[in-house]
């Protein structure tokens, strides 16, 4: 820097020998300006690269950012379309009011209820549009829904037509949304409901009462046929009893003419008159036996319920039938009743019509003979007493055996049956809560299993 103050003359001088000093200080000088300016320059260009750097980040942190406001913009404005779409066209009537009841934006449904057109309802004040007691009424509701900052739902009634409405107040409390929704048709379609539901109970209560005639008819016509059938047996069984009373008669009658013939005599057998005397006894409890079956059987008198023994039900049925049997050589009746059983809960008239029933059929279905097997059991576990008949007879078509408990169905020729046997059975079985089945097939015999709960 100093050579340019010297003059150039001066030149030589400052090559000479007392003029190294400054001149290698004055390189020196040079030399670390020159360095120092170098480290300047690079660490103000490493300054310069960072910021660089760093506003290319934030120049693409920026760019982003527009990009996703743009984003976020385009979506707005669809979404604020398809609101306006959905407010517009929406089939509910919708519409903003402010805390004065001006009305700050309203839907076509609304428009179209209200009457006049969106422009001319737009900054309009529901007090004029509405009538007064519908505004009086809906205004409660208003600011109840703005001053507690809460959502009210009513009902309510306007020109003859019924809405369901919604006040749903803004966060700021500042403006209302009211939602209507036109429910005319169905409360027209509720009143009509409730009026055909009037109506169908008054039908279902005069169906059930001509329900209720028929069934009690039924009951008659089914206690008639009950007697009809119960007749009929009686007169089958007249014949058998007739002659079944005959004989102890005859021996009643016999006995008696021969100790009146004896009864002259001065000396009498008396082990002769004993035995005389035990045959007119015998005679007269054989009568009596027959007479007393007869009576429990064809006695009429309603259903009577009462705890009775099987054994004995039997023993009066076979007593009833045991002459209807004796010209059937070939048929045998078997019982295998457990005596030990407990007492059964029937009416003994209807257990003795429905073991007649089935042991004539059991003897019809055998026409060349064959054991018939009459069973009683109880089976504690189940509180269930079972009671079967068995035949060895022709068995029951398989097509035939699904018709056996219809009235006035019958596989036996004419005037030999009426075909109400089987029907009455099952009544008289159901009446007592029991069940019956019928296992058979074609040659292999029948069984009949009648179960009755304790």
């Amino acid at each position: 820097y100093g050579i340019f103050k010297y003059p150039f003359d001066d030149l030589i001088d400052l090559i000479q020998p007392d003029a190294t000093f400054v001149w290698k200080n004055t390189s020196i000088i040079f030399f670390w300006l020159g360095m120092a300016l170098i480290i300047s320059i690079r660490a103000i260009t490493q300054s310069l690269n960072n910021s660089l750097q760093q506003s290319q980040a934030l120049a693409n942190s920026l760019k982003k950012e527009v990009e996703e406001r743009k984003r976020a913009e385009h979506n707005l404005r669809i979404s604020e379309k398809k609101y306006r779409g959905l407010f517009e066209n929406s089939p509910l009537l919708l519409m903003e009011v402010d805390k004065v009841y001006n009305i700050l934006a309203i839907n076509h449904a609304m428009v179209e209820s209200l009457g006049g057109d969106m422009e001319s309802l737009i900054g309009e004040n529901l007090a004029d549009i509405l009538p007064e007691d519908v505004f009086q009424a809906r205004s409660k509701h208003f600011q109840i829904a703005l001053s507690k900052n809460k959502t009210i739902n009513f009902n309510d009634e306007r020109a003859g037509r019924y809405f369901y409405n919604i006040y749903v107040p803004s966060p700021d409390q500042k403006t209302l949304q009211v939602i209507s929704h036109d429910i005319t048709d169905e409360v027209k379609a509720r009143q009509e409901l409730l009026e055909y539901q009037e109506l169908l109970s008054e039908k279902v209560e005069t169906k059930t009462e001509e329900l209720r005639r028929e069934m009690e008819e039924r009951k008659q016509v089914q206690q008639k046929a009950m007697e009809a059938q119960k007749m009929a047996d009686l007169g089958v069984l007249s014949t058998g009893i007739a002659h079944e009373l005959n004989s102890p008669l005859q021996g009643i009658l016999t006995t008696s003419d021969y100790l009146l013939a004896i009864s002259a005599r001065e000396n009498v057998d008396a082990a002769v008159l004993e035995s005389r005397l035990k045959t007119i006894k015998e005679s007269v409890l054989r009568c009596t036996k027959i007479v007393r079956s007869l009576y429990n059987y064809a006695h009429p008198a309603p259903a009577n319920l009462a705890p009775q023994y099987i054994h004995n039900i039997v023993e009066d049925t076979l007593v009833l039938i045991e002459h209807q049997f004796a010209n059937y050589d070939k048929i045998s009746i078997n019982t295998e009743i457990d005596e030990d059983m407990p007492p059964f809960i029937c009416d003994r008239d209807r257990i003795m019509q429905i073991l007649i029933n089935l042991l004539t059929n059991a003897r019809d279905a055998m026409p060349d003979g064959g054991q018939i097997t009459l069973q009683s059991r109880y089976h504690p576990e189940e509180g269930e007493f079972v009671i079967r008949v068995i035949d060895e007879g022709e068995g029951i078509p398989e097509d035939v055996l699904e018709h056996i408990f219809k009235p006035f169905f019958t596989t036996k020729e004419a005037g030999k049956g009426t075909g109400l046997g089987l029907y009455i059975v099952k009544g008289l079985v159901n009446n007592r809560d029991g069940r019956i089945k019928v296992d058979s097939s074609r040659g292999k015999g029948t069984v009949v299993t009648l179960t009755y709960p304790e």
